[in-house]
């Protein structure tokens, strides 16, 4: 950050792995970005850097055009990081009526589960540990994963199969491959 001010930059675009590192490193963060406990936009006004999440609202808006009369019931969201952060949030604004978070690091799953439960309601968010078993009562499914990108390529095989055993995609936020 003191470097970004030094050379004068107006702003930053904070992306994977950063948008929860840089959180203590900042001046201020809009409410929304505290709330979501992520930033992806780092303004640097009058020597104070302040973060933003836009994330959310691209998410929200992009599922509010792209899947406007999906059953919102109960989802499957994978991944619980920063960009999770933003989309479990933007589900829950979006009128999921229960978040289900798979996450390999159980404490930063549960602490997003606390942190929708406490801005949504209790039992709106809940830490998953039965995939096959919240897959075959899921209307969708979101992948917040960093799978697939260039230095994670491939896909998330295992849902795979459980889409084949599930009759999946009822609708899903990232292409399943038939043969994986």
């Amino acid at each position: 950050m003191d470097s970004a001010k030094r050379m004068g930059f107006n702003g930053l675009n904070i992306t994977f792995p950063c948008k929860q590192t840089v959180l203590p490193l900042l001046d201020e963060l809009s409410d929304e970005a505290r709330s979501i406990g992520a930033v992806n936009t780092v303004v640097i006004k009058d020597g104070k850097t302040i973060g933003y999440n836009t994330d959310c609202l691209g998410f929200a808006e992009g599922f509010k055009r792209g899947l406007e009369g999906a059953k919102r019931e109960r989802v499957v969201q994978m991944g619980a990081g920063g960009a999770g952060s933003a989309v479990a949030y933007g589900l829950l604004q979006q009128g999921v009526q229960q978040l289900s978070i798979f996450d390999i690091e159980e404490e930063r799953g549960m602490a997003l589960v606390n942190n929708l439960n406490a801005s949504f309601g209790d039992g709106r968010a809940v830490f998953g540990r039965d995939l096959e078993g919240w897959l075959k009562r899921a209307d969708g499914l979101v992948n917040t994963t960093p799978i697939g990108m260039a230095k994670l390529p491939g896909i998330l095989c295992h849902l795979n199969s459980f889409a084949r055993i599930c009759g999946w995609p009822r609708w899903c936020t990232f292409p399943l491959k038939p043969n994986c």
